[in-house]
């Protein structure tokens, strides 16, 4: 019964740590700007200002003019 216990708490361990490690190394490309682009916006020049706003930024994402799917 306690090695059983112990493989299960090793196998809930190894789990975590292997959950830990892919989220670590995934990151995010943002397009700067949105739908305005990498420009001055004639109607909000504010735009840079408030785009970060509401973004969560890691070490490893991407910041850039145009994505593309290639």
């Amino acid at each position: 019964m306690g090695s059983t216990m112990r493989f299960v708490w090793c196998l809930i361990i190894a789990l975590a740590l292997a959950a830990m490690a892919t989220t670590s190394t995934a990151s995010t490309t943002y397009k700067v700007g949105d739908d305005q682009g990498w420009k001055v916006p004639k109607d909000d020049p504010a735009l840079y200002m408030a785009w970060p706003v509401n973004k969560t930024f890691t070490v490893g994402d991407k910041l850039g003019k145009h994505i593309h799917n290639t």
